[in-house]
């Protein structure tokens, strides 16, 4: 069952509601849904400090972990689409996606600790704070970007909205019946789309998420 409405900051009423259900578990340690949160806020901060908070779009190109989740979270807390970069691809076709996109950067692995990291934070009264999702949610409003396998040409970027989200989600669990008692594992990488909606089913039913690294 969908724990949240649609016109809502998702993950802010799921923290609320189960502030001390485990949400995931990765590498043997676990992490509720009030201490995601909190690591969103603080990642989302460090990339307002970065200048991360001017872009539409913003690459990213990692492997599965909670950080990623995390910074996926924040830049779609910030009002800003993710690109999700496949790991496989090579310089030159990150090149042509970054000019295809008009990114400013990509984040990758390596940024990750970087953004995530809880003693970055430094206060400014220039960095605008709150969540522009809850006044800015529309249906067709741009999440995310995925892309296509490439396997009859170039890998095609697909813009995904927060309804797609939401009514997939919605869909799957009118036949699944999800509870908060179950247990979802990342068995695809989160840039391929089936990847990265594991995620959203787990967080938008209020279930735990198991985060493993598909290679």
């Amino acid at each position: 069952m969908i724990q949240a409405d649609f016109n809502s900051d998702w993950l802010k009423v799921i923290a609320s509601k189960f502030p001390n259900k485990i949400a995931f578990f990765a590498d043997e340690n676990a992490i509720t849904f009030s201490e995601f949160n909190g690591r969103v806020n603080t990642a989302k901060r460090n990339m307002a400090l970065h200048k991360y908070h001017d872009e539409k779009f913003i690459g990213i190109k990692a492997e599965n972990s909670i950080e990623y989740l995390i910074t996926v979270s924040a830049a779609m807390r910030f009002g800003i689409a993710p690109v999700l970069f496949s790991t496989r691809w090579t310089k030159k076709e990150c090149v042509e996606i970054q000019s295809r996109f008009q990114l400013g950067g990509i984040i990758e692995q390596n940024d990750l600790e970087e953004i995530c990291a809880e003693d970055e934070w430094k206060y400014s009264k220039n960095i605008e704070l709150q969540s522009h999702i809850t006044s800015e949610l529309t249906e067709d409003k741009p999440a995310l970007v995925v892309f296509t396998s490439g396997s009859t040409g170039s890998a095609k970027g697909v813009v995904t909205s927060f309804g797609n989200i939401f009514s997939s989600v919605h869909n799957s669990d009118s036949f699944d019946n999800y509870t908060t008692n179950d247990n979802f594992i990342s068995s695809l990488p989160f840039y391929h789309i089936g990847g990265i909606m594991i995620f959203f089913r787990a967080l938008l039913c209020g279930a735990e998420l198991t985060v493993v690294s598909p290679h």
